[in-house]
C-alpha cells in the first residue's frame, strides 16, 4: 500500500485550515461583527446565573486551527521521520492538531470569560448607583435613566419611588428593581 496520499492530505488540511482562518479573520474585521453596546438593557435581571461564554471545542475556528496544525505537523513529521514508516507522521499530525486546537480553544474561552464577566451588570452592581435621567420620569409613570456599572454604560426604564416627576438631566440614585424597571430617588 502506498502512503503518498498522506502528503496530499496534509497539504489539503494545511491549505483549507489556513484559508478558513484568514477569511474568518478578515470577515470579523470588515463585516459580520456587531458593535455590541448595552443601550436598552440593564444587566442580568438579578437571577445570579452563570452568564459567561464558553468557547466550544468544535467551533469552526477550533476545527480550522486543528486542520492547519494537523497539516503542518504531518508535513514536518513526514520530513523528520522519512526513514521510518509514513504512518508515524500521523501521530505527529494528530498530536500537533490536538495540542494547537486545545490550546487556542482554551485561550479563547479564557478571554471570552474575562470580557463577558466584566461587561454584565448584576442587580447588586446597580442598587445604590448614581444615574442621570435621560427621559423625564413623569409622576406615577416611567422614564429612562443612564448609569455606569461593571465598567459599561447602561440605560434602563425607571420610575420614581415617591411617584413624583423627575426632570431630564436630574441626578438620581437607584434604590431597587421593580420588574423590568429600576426605582430611583432624586439625589
Amino acid at each position: 500500500m502506498s502512503w503518498s496520499w498522506l502528503s496530499w492530505a496534509y497539504t489539503f488540511s494545511l491549505t483549507v485550515g489556513t484559508a478558513y482562518t484568514v477569511i474568518a479573520f478578515f470577515m470579523g474585521h470588515h463585516g459580520g461583527g456587531h458593535d455590541g453596546g448595552h443601550d436598552g438593557g440593564h444587566g442580568d435581571g438579578g437571577d445570579g446565573g452563570d452568564h459567561s461564554m464558553h468557547f466550544p471545542l468544535f467551533s469552526p475556528i477550533a476545527i480550522a486551527i486543528f486542520m492547519t496544525a494537523f497539516g503542518a505537523g504531518g508535513m514536518i513529521g513526514l520530513e523528520l521521520l522519512k526513514n521510518r514508516h509514513p504512518a508515524m507522521s500521523l501521530a505527529v499530525a494528530v498530536g500537533s492538531g490536538l495540542v494547537f486546537a486545545l490550546t487556542i480553544a482554551s485561550a479563547m474561552a479564557f478571554v471570552f470569560r474575562k470580557t463577558v464577566s466584566t461587561s454584565v451588570a448584576r442587580e447588586s452592581d446597580v442598587i445604590g448607583v448614581e444615574a442621570v435621567v435621560v427621559v423625564t420620569i413623569p409622576a406615577n409613570g416611567v422614564g429612562k435613566i443612564s448609569y455606569d456599572a461593571a465598567g459599561s454604560k447602561y440605560t434602563a426604564t425607571a420610575r420614581s419611588m415617591a411617584g413624583t416627576e423627575i426632570r431630564q438631566d436630574a441626578r438620581v440614585v437607584v434604590r431597587e428593581r421593580d420588574g423590568n424597571s429600576l426605582v430611583v430617588v432624586p439625589k
